[in-house]
């Protein structure tokens, strides 16, 4: 099967979330190892190409990069394996690499695109370049602190680029074109580029590092025929991204209409109707997730299980509590309304059924953070004696039997000064990733940005364990050098849905149904995605066998 025929029968396998990306890795690989066209005899060696190149780059720059030793390319810079044919450039030597001029905030809208780190382009009213280039943003362009590339652009005609971005504009653009250069620069941009990223709360690139970039020179016909297939993914991926565009707007409209059903029976049959349509809608697991994030909103909202009035009364609930955790101030009553209050001036809330009550979670429960004993004594560490539990050793929602450290009798009698949680204990993370809820599987020690949770009514631990976690994202956070995080009293302060203790089992129950669903969901996805990825494996070994 050779390319076109591949790319005609793409639509068998497009399931597969990087189906695209491996397609136009798989061409380009053909073009470089020279399998995409046919060889003929007309067709010039990679050297001369190399020649006549640098006869026609600058004549300061071909002089300079002449007498650079760096111009020799070692065997470890090469992403891939190289053949003796193979004829390697430094993409300096072949392209000229220049900063874009344009602040992209104070930009005046025009007639020409603006290429900026987004997707889609904005507009200026002056260009800066004219013609085909390659652009390569010079900043992490996934965020602050993150050596990553998100996207790089192909860009032609006229237009303006931003001032965090270079554009990558080839000197012979009849030998080396750019969007060969481009292909080339995303799909090896991880060991091209990004390893070549520096800093760590600003990491950037150098032009001097791009330009270093050793770049294989392969025929003009093998580049032609690469941008064409090229532009046949691009009116593949167009397509896919309509589709699913399609796909995003039907599940949001099947979520908008289990989110808004009046009664138990319509929303009964709305979650049928969804359950039984979602699997064809889509086969991403996005939207799964976005189902588990309706099931667990309209659990706290109580819409997913009814209301009955035979149901103990929720002051009486709210009594028990009292008498358990043993107050002796106030009552529960008049605490709960006054700082309850504070919290709803600083949060939205919503309307609750009327038998539910606002609670604040430091009157359902006790809790306690941990510590992390000291890094420079190592008899505190790694004896084996008890877990220790990171926020990175917990499985939101899920239970935690291992973790990767421990800590010793030593550092239980001198910095804990306490047995460890128990088994089943619940624990929350409040610091940089808030609400992140586990169970201990075993009895074990955190550090502390997390804290142990004691319900006052052990009934109430797993509704607690359910709703605490997405009200915990709505708390008072304060920043902190790495990111957000919640102090003793934010915590205490969380405002939490109390319904009856009957209608708690319930929602649990339900819930956990619900959740079932939506695993055996994720199964079948996983299942298809799997079977999506061996038919592409079969095609592309396919097509590489007849191009060999």
């Amino acid at each position: 099967m050779r390319p076109v025929p591949l790319l005609a029968h793409f639509s068998r396998f497009t399931e597969n979330p990087d189906a695209l990306q491996r397609l136009r890795r798989f061409i380009l690989g053909l073009a470089i190892r020279g399998k995409l066209v046919k060889k003929e005899s007309k067709d010039q060696p990679a050297v001369e190409l190399l020649k006549q190149i640098q006869a026609n780059a600058n004549a300061l720059i071909s002089r300079r990069r002449a007498t650079n030793s760096s111009d020799t390319i070692q065997e470890d810079e090469i992403p891939f394996t190289v053949s003796p044919e193979m004829v390697f450039a430094r993409l300096a030597t072949i392209a000229r690499i220049e900063k874009g001029s344009v602040g992209i905030q104070k930009a005046t809208p025009g007639q020409y695109p603006l290429v900026t780190l987004a997707k889609e382009r904005a507009t200026s009213a002056e260009y800066q370049f004219d013609g085909a280039a390659a652009i390569v943003p010079l900043i992490s362009s996934t965020g602050h602190g993150h050596a990553s590339l998100k996207r790089m652009h192909y860009q032609e005609g006229k237009f303006a680029l931003g001032n965090i971005l270079c554009a990558v504009i080839p000197f012979a653009p009849e030998i080396i074109s750019a969007r060969y250069l481009y292909e080339y620069l995303w799909a090896y941009k991880e060991p091209l580029l990004v390893a070549k990223m520096i800093g760590t709360a600003n990491v950037s690139l150098t032009i001097g590092k791009i330009g270093e970039t050793p770049i294989p020179i392969i025929s003009p016909r093998s580049q032609a025929c690469l941008h064409e297939l090229m532009v046949l993914c691009d009116r593949l991926e167009t397509a896919q991204e309509e589709r699913e565009d399609k796909r995003d707007r039907l599940v949001a409209a099947s979520l908008n209409r289990l989110s808004n059903g009046a009664d138990e029976k319509s929303f009964r049959e709305h979650v049928r109707f969804h359950l039984e349509h979602l699997p064809r809608l889509t086969v991403r697991q996005e939207h799964i997730w976005q189902l588990r994030r309706t099931i667990l909103d309209l659990a706290v909202r109580g819409k997913l299980v009814g209301q009955d009035p035979k149901d103990e009364p929720v002051p009486d609930l709210i009594r028990r509590i009292q008498a358990e955790k043993g107050r002796a101030r106030k009552t529960v009553q008049d605490r709960r309304n006054d700082l309850v209050q504070q919290s709803e001036d600083n949060h939205q809330r919503f309307e609750l059924p009327v038998s539910w009550k606002w609670i604040l979670f430091g009157d359902v429960a006790s809790f306690s953070a941990g510590r992390t004993p000291s890094r420079h004594d190592s008899s505190f560490w790694n004896t084996g004696d008890y877990p220790w539990v990171s926020i990175a050793d917990m499985q939101d929602g899920g239970t935690v039997v291992a973790t990767k450290e421990t800590v010793s009798k030593q550092a239980r009698d001198q910095i804990f000064r306490a047995e460890p949680s128990p088994s089943g204990t619940m624990i929350m993370s409040f610091k940089l990733t808030i609400g992140k809820i586990s169970k201990l599987g075993t009895a074990a020690y955190h550090n502390e940005a997390i804290i142990s949770i004691r319900p006052y009514l052990p009934e109430m631990y797993d509704y607690l364990f359910l709703v605490l976690p997405q009200f915990a994202r709505l708390g008072d956070t304060k920043d902190a050098i790495k990111g957000a995080t919640l102090n003793r009293l934010s915590i205490a302060n969380i405002c939490l849905p109390l319904p009856p203790l009957a209608e708690q089992r319930r929602i649990v129950a339900k819930v956990d149904e619900l959740m079932a669903i939506c695993d055996k969901l994720e199964a079948q996805i996983t299942a298809v995605q799997a079977e999506s990825q061996r038919l592409l494996e079969a095609v592309l070994h396919e097509a590489l066998n007849g191009a060999a």
